[in-house]
């Protein structure tokens, strides 16, 4: 809980940790004892009784009372929306005589006080109504907050009726969520999720296109408002996905008004969050990639590309049924997830990938690595170790409830089960590994250097690592230039999969302590702070430096040459955690050759990368920002899976983007 406590105290920004905690109790006697003793139920009472309901005069109610800290770890995946659009909370309850065990009594108690809030905000938005008639606000205003009224009214016995009243719905579970402890939480496939309420309302009550939009608008204005609240390790990372497109079970690519409408309202937006995802396909509308590029030309860093003909497939082999797969969303940054069924948290440990040849390097008797071949049996024995670690902490690892979100994922109240327990129809669980790249490149070094061109032994090898290249200063330089990580060369690849493979061989058929499958990728976000503690490495990295990035290299001739590489790269088995190319592109680029961009994406997809995201951004534009912030408030890039406004980030967040801005433009600093 500690590092939790740090994070809600930075994110608060106004209390230490002895003043928020005598507040709370102040305003909620006995929230502080229910927290301490893991009692959800009594904690969401005490919020649901006690906490400030902040209204304005926005379209929408949605509102957090920050001095309320739950005690929860469940984060990183989506509820399931429907159940709030289609229903009344009253028809989620179990009936008295399905009430059979502690959950069904828990699942209940939550929605009682569920209901007891709605009735709150129903309360204070009659006082509001009240007030401003007494104030003379025009018929416009006071109809608008008898809309909401019966928004809240009809929500706890119908389902919702416009688009409007939909997006509301959203909204408020999406609040409580939050609230509630749970992070990076995701919004789902909002297109297909929101299209009936939109096409009723267009088609047969007559509303305006502009009324939709300007609602869209709003309602991702309303998701950015706090994102410095909902950030979980880097301001920014939200997790607040909005999924769009995607094929169907019999092979069509489904599109529709509002995918382009979402499309549309996030580029002109211009903020960082909420962000998109956009699922791909071969047999995609050629217009719709070309929306998706105009709006990574903004620079925002939306949509991150999400190829079905890729990722489905890997799904499907998974484990995962054919509806389910082909409905797919993805968790807080691109991790395949089955949004309303999945319990899935998909980033769970790192593995670091050169740590096993670091310690193969200082451990192993020297003159056991006498051959190439040698050499890699005695890394992947070391790899080994590196994943049992990992399979240990996911194994022993125990979640807080949050009785909520099982209310809210399909499979709880079938099973009778908290997510916790793997109540969820799916309960996997997924690792991120980072450098792959550094590995496949310093092992390749080593075949090169050592084997073949014998330019070094395994003792300078060690020396290099150990020493961090101290007494070899053309070593760094050297290797570096050797790196074939990116490029479209089948032995780094070839290796790559190598590895890969090995690693899938280990973890197939691991299972967790509720029978949940282990998935792994080959992108991570922990490609700076893994890096910042790890010893160097033998493709030129130093010790301290970053990974590299998901799947890139700034140095290759083009991106074509990159997006070959992913293709060649194996995403079957469990190895579809996440993996993402990552493009760094110059804005004049961009403006220049936008159609050829877009027709390179569309056979990208077609040759078959997994995933794909892109900075737009010049190496310029970020010194510049850094010398001087304060006129540059609105710069947003890409960071991992998110965006975030540069200002903002962390310097060595800042220096590798400049770094890998000055490497695509083929400059130096």
């Amino acid at each position: 809980m500690a590092d939790d406590k740090e994070l809600f105290l930075r994110k608060s920004q106004q209390k230490t940790w002895e003043e928020w905690d005598a507040a709370c109790e102040q305003k909620s006697p006995g929230f502080k004892k229910a927290r301490e003793t893991g009692d959800f139920e009594a904690c969401f009472y005490q919020l649901c009784q006690n906490m400030n309901i902040s209204l304005n005069l926005e379209p929408f109610v949605y509102f957090f009372d920050f001095d309320f800290y739950f005690c929860t770890s469940i984060s990183n995946i989506t509820p399931d929306y429907s159940k709030i659009l289609s229903q009344g909370i009253c028809s989620l309850y179990y009936e008295k005589d399905d009430c059979t065990n502690e959950f069904c009594k828990r699942y209940n108690a939550v929605l009682s006080c569920v209901e007891l809030l709605i009735h709150r905000i129903i309360e204070e938005l009659g006082k509001r109504a009240s007030l401003l008639r007494e104030e003379g606000a025009s018929p416009e205003v006071l109809e608008h907050v008898e809309k909401q009224i019966h928004w809240f009214e009809n929500m706890k016995t119908a389902g919702a009726e416009t688009f409007e009243e939909a997006l509301q719905r959203i909204l408020f579970l999406n609040q409580l969520i939050w609230q509630t402890g749970s992070r990076l939480v995701g919004l789902g496939r909002l297109d297909m999720m929101l299209y009936p309420y939109y096409r009723r309302d267009v088609m047969e009550r007559g509303i305006a296109e502009e009324q939709i939009v300007q609602a869209v608008h709003i309602f991702l204005h309303i998701l950015h408002r706090d994102y410095w609240y909902k950030s979980s390790v880097l301001l920014g990372d939200t997790g607040q996905i909005i999924i769009l497109g995607g094929v169907n079970q019999d092979g069509i690519y489904e599109v529709n008004d509002l995918t382009y409408q979402f499309l549309q309202a996030v580029k002109t937006c211009r903020l960082s969050d909420p962000k998109v995802v956009l699922r791909t396909s071969r047999g995609m509308p050629e217009e719709l990639m070309r929306k998706a590029v105009e709006c990574m030309a903004t620079g925002i860093g939306s949509p991150l590309l999400s190829n079905d003909d890729v990722v489905i497939p890997t799904l499907l082999t998974f484990g995962v049924e054919k509806e389910d797969a082909y409905c797919y969303t993805t968790s807080a940054c691109w991790e395949p997830l089955i949004g309303g069924k999945s319990s899935s948290m998909n980033n769970q440990c790192s593995l670091v990938y050169t740590e096993a040849l670091y310690a193969m390097l200082m451990e192993e008797p020297l003159r056991r690595l006498n051959s190439y071949e040698a050499v890699k049996k005695s890394f992947f024995q070391y790899l080994r170790q590196e994943v049992i670690k990992c399979q240990r902490l996911l194994y022993f690892q125990k979640q807080q409830r949050n009785t909520l979100y099982s209310i809210f994922m399909e499979g709880c109240r079938e099973s009778r089960k908290d997510i916790t327990e793997g109540g969820a129809k799916y309960h996997n669980i997924g690792m991120t590994t980072v450098g792959l790249g550094n590995v496949v490149d310093a092992l390749l070094n080593i075949e090169r250097c050592v084997f073949q061109e014998k330019i070094y032994s395994m003792v300078d090898v060690k020396k290099i690592c150990f020493y961090n290249y101290d007494g070899y200063p053309e070593a760094a330089g050297r290797l570096a230039v050797g790196k074939k990580y990116g490029k479209d060369e089948d032995d780094a690849a070839a290796l790559a999969n190598e590895i890969q493979r090995f690693v899938s061989s280990l973890t197939v058929d691991f299972r967790t302590a509720v029978g949940g499958k282990l998935k792994f990728g080959a992108s991570s976000p922990a490609y700076i702070m893994a890096g910042a503690t790890a010893e160097a490495s033998f493709d030129g990295r130093k010790k301290g430096d970053p990974f590299i990035v998901h799947i890139s290299n700034e140095s290759v001739s083009s991106y074509t040459e990159l997006l070959c590489f992913a293709a060649a790269l194996d995403y079957a088995e469990n190895r579809f955690n996440g993996n993402v190319v990552d493009l760094m592109v110059n804005p004049s680029f961009m403006e220049l050759h936008l159609e050829k961009f877009t027709q390179l994406l569309l056979r990208g997809t077609e040759v078959g990368y997994f995933q794909l995201q892109t900075n737009v951004v010049s190496s310029d534009v970020l010194m510049e920002a850094k010398q001087s912030p304060e006129k540059f408030g609105s710069l947003i890039v890409r960071v991992w899976g998110f965006s975030a406004y540069f200002v903002e980030l962390p310097e060595s967040y800042q220096d590798l983007l400049i770094q890998r801005a000055l490497q695509n433009e083929g400059k130096t600093a």
